[in-house]
């Protein structure tokens, strides 16, 4: 099955203080990974948003949404959360989004964010622990 998706995919490359993000309808691929700190978090996941709002619930294939962060700042906190929220619309409407939360081990705090966020929506979370 495809999506009706007619939109280029975003590739982002990761900088010192932002992830790399990689979205792609017709290869079903999600994920933003890194560290995340940049001065502006709007300018960076507002492509992300807009992308998400274009499926609009079109998601006909599994679309397993990858988070790994080394870093989340507070402003880049409630920029994923907003995701997060969009992706559960996308998840209600389809049934076929899962959230792919990456944590190193050693880093609580990370998956308890990931904990909370999966605590206030119905799309479902999957946590993998990262050694290293």
């Amino acid at each position: 099955m495809e999506t009706t998706i007619n939109y280029k995919p975003v590739h982002i490359e990761m900088t010192d203080d932002s992830p790399q993000i990689t979205l792609d309808a017709d290869k079903f691929v999600f994920k933003i990974e890194g560290a995340s700190y940049p001065e502006n978090s709007y300018d960076v996941y507002n492509v992300v948003l807009d992308w998400i709002r274009k499926l609009d619930g079109d998601v006909k294939s599994k679309l397993n949404c990858d988070f790994n962060f080394s870093v989340l700042s507070s402003a880049s906190h409630k920029m994923i959360y907003e995701i997060i929220t969009l992706l559960d619309g996308l998840h209600k409407k389809s049934n076929n989004v899962t959230v792919n939360w990456h944590y190193q081990t050693s880093d609580e705090d990370l998956f308890e964010i990931g904990e909370d966020f999966s605590d206030i929506v119905d799309v479902p979370f999957k946590f993998y622990s990262l050694e290293g």
